[in-house]
Order: structure tokens, then C-alpha cells, then sequence
């Protein structure tokens, strides 16, 4: 970003080398605010399907990506991340933890779902 200046628009992160989650057909990203959309097609791209690598890469200074809040938020806090165009944000995501229905529910089974509820802290969840 320092070669471009920070973003003021979305389109302004179309110079930037993008650092795009997704499998080999991920070629944009798509920012809201409120009812309006905009679609970047970043000029260089780096694309790979584990959030966590892209965010690595962001600290690095590689450039910007877009991934959920809760996983970059810790960096966000610690200021070794920035948060580029504020009044924007990616899609919602959907997240499901589906499993039996019935009162003997395993131990790791109870152990896994705190563990994803304690992950995704700060995300919309609703129960069934």
C-alpha cells in the first residue's frame, strides 16, 4: 500500500497486490456499505484457501487482504494490522456446527463446539 497511498475507495485497491481467500477461481472481492456494492479486481493477486497464511501475509506487508474480523482481530488491537476503508466490509458468512440431536452429546463433541463459539467471538450467532 505504501507504493499506492491507503485506500480511500475500493476502487483504489485495485493497484494493490491482492491477497484474495478462496480456490483458484477467486479473482475479486466484493465490499458493502449498507445497500451499496462495489467489485475490486485487484492487477496482481495472491490467492490461497487458508485465512490465517493471507492474514500472515498482510503483516508482512505483502498487501491487503479481506478476512473475517475475528480472525484478524487481535492484530487489529495490537496495531500490527490496519484496518483499510472503514465504512466498508466483506459478505456475511455462514457458519453451521451441526450435530446429534440427543441429551449423551460426547465430550468432544461438547469440547469442540466451545472451542468454535470461543472462535468466532463477535459473530452473529443464532441458535435452533
Amino acid at each position: 500500500m505504501a507504493r499506492h497511498g491507503e485506500p480511500t475507495v475500493p476502487g483504489d485497491l485495485r493497484h494493490a497486490r491482492g491477497l484474495l481467500f478462496g480456490g483458484p477461481d477467486a479473482r475479486q472481492w466484493v465490499l458493502y456499505r449498507g445497500e451499496e456494492r462495489a467489485t475490486v479486481r485487484p492487477d496482481h493477486m495472491v490467492v490461497a484457501n487458508t485465512g490465517g497464511f493471507l492474514e500472515a501475509l498482510a503483516r508482512q506487508g505483502a498487501g491487503p487482504v479481506l478476512v473475517p474480523e475475528w480472525l484478524a482481530g487481535d492484530r487489529l488491537a495490537s496495531g500490527e494490522l490496519q484496518r483499510l476503508l472503514p465504512d466498508w466490509e466483506g459478505a456475511s458468512l455462514t457458519l453451521w456446527v451441526v450435530w446429534p440431536n440427543h441429551d449423551f452429546q460426547s465430550a468432544a463433541t461438547r469440547s469442540f463446539v466451545s472451542w468454535i463459539l470461543e472462535q468466532s467471538a463477535g459473530i452473529a450467532l443464532r441458535g435452533r
